[in-house]
């Protein structure tokens, strides 16, 4: 017989199915809606527990007779990613937002955003789409 077992010493070699190829997946690309030039950590959860591949949140004001406007593409990112914050630590209540050259303070606990330097007082709403 020839092509025996080979040497009974050698150890033989196995190779994990993990190993060999980087052990890590490919990066995932941004989701739809993605905003990275403001700076702001793009790490929030734009999607709830439960609501599905393809929904993100967008928050809105309340404007005159009921109305609801969603807040600038230029802070969206922003105040989901603090309001992440918030579901953690329900100090980080309010959070200032700069957003189309202004600043309004926005209270997550009540729900509402308001104006430096102005009276009124609007509702605010997370709504998945």
């Amino acid at each position: 017989g020839s092509g025996g077992g080979g040497g009974g010493d050698a150890p033989t070699m196995v190779v994990p199915t993990s190993a060999g190829r980087g052990g890590t997946p490919p990066p995932m690309p941004p989701p739809p809606g993605f905003i990275d030039d403001d700076g702001y950590a793009s790490d929030a959860a734009t999607t709830e527990g439960g609501g599905g591949p393809g929904r993100k949140a967008v928050w809105e004001f309340n404007w005159e007779n009921d109305k609801w406007h969603a807040f600038d593409n230029d802070c969206q990112t922003f105040i989901e990613s603090r309001y992440s914050r918030f579901q953690g630590d329900h100090s980080q209540k309010h959070v200032n937002v700069k957003t189309k050259g202004f600043t309004i303070s926005v209270d997550f606990e009540r729900m509402t955003q308001k104006k430096p330097g102005k009276p009124d007082i609007k509702k605010v709403r997370r709504r998945l789409v």
